[in-house]
């Protein structure tokens, strides 16, 4: 539980996947309707520049005072939660980053850029121990902290809520309404973890593709909330008039496992003359016994699979089989930025600021050498400094943990590290309070063979299966809206 204060030795950030996020212009792709969103009132910040990470503000202030815990007339203490993992590989000279340095240089920005409100950063991190409890109360009892940062879940989250009424921003960390619920808005997060596959539902119903198609449902018993899906699901198609030829849930196979005899599947299939299947997860015996059964079909992946998933199957069952999935048509979904594979997406502007800020304020030594590629670790700190700064600002010269969590929540939604042209979920930056909507941008991915990225030989050994956005969906994805199902 050592707190750093000073500048450790650092190996500039490599290059990984961008997070799965969205920044541009809401649109609804489902039939469902909701009630009109308020967007948040203007924002008038010198953190909220597109093009610089901060702008230097050089107003002078008088009659600061001290309003609480973590601010004083000269400081506002904020506290990050590192975890080891991150310390050790940047003593180890690792190039996977180095978030602890990333984290001290955008703290060091915002008060070269004139602090808060007249009020300089007290920055602080402590490296996590094995005792959550014991670095809530390092944060909040030893050093006063006004707002507490972590990027991992942390195991004490309502020691510093609740415990000691402090706000936590939790940064990729997706939080239940029943967590939310409970912590009177000091919790903050960027993701709720409600509504994730209904936003699926809501997309596939929504477009239109099932229109006019002899449907059939297969889900496994072990799907999260499986029966509650297949209830909506068939509610909705019904709602639109489309033919559910079968419903299977649940039902278990001769081993007694969750899924049903793949052979009894092909033959309901074959029976009802389905031409789309939704169904979770991809199962190889399936697919290989529908190649040999040559029935026409596409396939809906409500567990959205990954690209790693996906291309088991062209290792397992060899290329006949991968070459089956391109033809047939399997689909799954995934947040914007994450097909990776094909083409390298572009970072978009607020990762590319970021990455700049950081490198020509905290390693001006390598500005002029060879930076490499922007990341998304660089981005994402950025980002909660962008959300807590911007907040702050907003708070008042006089900031308390009250004016705060409604800075926060009215806070709107203006960056993220997805690519640009990637739309946003909903009006607000952050969520602190346990949602009602649906508020997801989705991506709706068609399973591609043979996919060959730019920087592998020209092998056809090196071809494998990829996921590549179906057309309307590759222009920043489908923003979808609607109410949440009930519990």
């Amino acid at each position: 539980m050592a707190v750093i204060r000073s500048p450790v030795v650092v190996a500039l950030v490599a290059f990984v996947a961008l997070t799965a996020s969205t920044t541009s212009s809401t649109t609804s792709t489902t039939s469902a309707t909701s009630p009109p969103v308020v967007a948040p009132p203007r924002e008038v910040s010198p953190f909220s520049s597109r093009a610089d990470f901060c702008t230097t503000v050089d107003t002078k202030f008088k009659g600061l005072k001290s309003t609480g815990p973590g601010v004083t007339k000269d400081a506002i203490t904020v506290v990050m939660l590192a975890p080891s993992v991150a310390t050790d590989n940047a003593a180890a000279g690792e190039t996977t980053g180095d978030p602890v340095d990333e984290a001290r240089v955008f703290s060091e920005l915002v008060n070269e850029c004139g602090g808060i409100n007249g009020r300089r950063l007290d920055f602080h991190i402590i490296v996590e121990g094995s005792d959550p409890q014991a670095d809530c109360i390092q944060a909040t009892e030893d050093l006063h902290a006004f707002i507490v940062i972590t990027w991992n879940s942390f195991g004490a989250e309502s020691c510093v809520t609740n415990d000691h009424h402090t706000i936590l921003v939790t940064m990729g960390s997706p939080q239940s309404n029943a967590t939310l619920a409970q912590t009177h808005g000091r919790l903050i997060t960027t993701d709720s973890s409600e509504g994730v596959v209904q936003a699926r539902v809501l997309d596939l119903v929504g477009s239109g593709r099932l229109d006019d198609t002899k449907v059939g449902i297969l889900l496994p018993s072990d799907f999260p909330n499986g029966e509650r899906v297949d209830e909506h699901l068939k509610q909705l198609l019904q709602g639109r008039h489309i033919n559910v030829v079968f419903d299977d849930y649940g039902p278990s196979d001769a081993a007694g496992g969750s899924a049903p005899d793949p052979s009894a599947v092909v033959g309901r299939l074959e029976r009802s003359g389905a031409k789309a299947l939704i169904t979770a997860g991809i199962s190889s015996t399936l697919l290989e016994l529908l190649q040999g059964d040559n029935h026409p079909l596409a396939i809906y992946d409500l567990a959205a699979s990954s690209e790693g998933e996906f291309d088991d199957l062209r290792q397992s069952g060899g290329t006949t089989l991968a070459r089956f999935v391109n033809d047939v048509g399997v689909y799954t979904w995934t947040a914007v930025g994450e097909q990776n594979f094909r083409v390298d997406p572009s970072p978009g502007e607020f990762t590319t600021t970021c990455n700049r800020a950081y490198v020509t304020f905290g390693h001006p030594d390598l500005a002029s050498k060879n930076v490499p590629a922007p990341s998304s670790t660089v981005a994402g700190i950025c980002l909660a400094f962008r959300i807590v700064a911007r907040a702050l600002v907003s708070a008042g010269v006089n900031a308390t943990q009250r004016t705060a969590v409604r800075a926060l929540h009215t806070l709107p939604y203006v960056e993220d590290t997805a690519g640009d042209g990637a739309r946003k979920p909903r009006p607000n930056q952050v969520i602190n309070e346990p949602v009602t909507q649906v508020q997801r941008v989705v991506v709706l991915d068609k399973a591609e063979y043979p996919c060959r990225h730019p920087t592998l030989p020209k092998d056809p050994a090196s071809y494998r299966v990829c996921l590549v956005p179906v057309q309307g969906w590759d222009d920043g994805g489908h923003a979808v809206n609607g109410p949440l199902w009930p519990d």
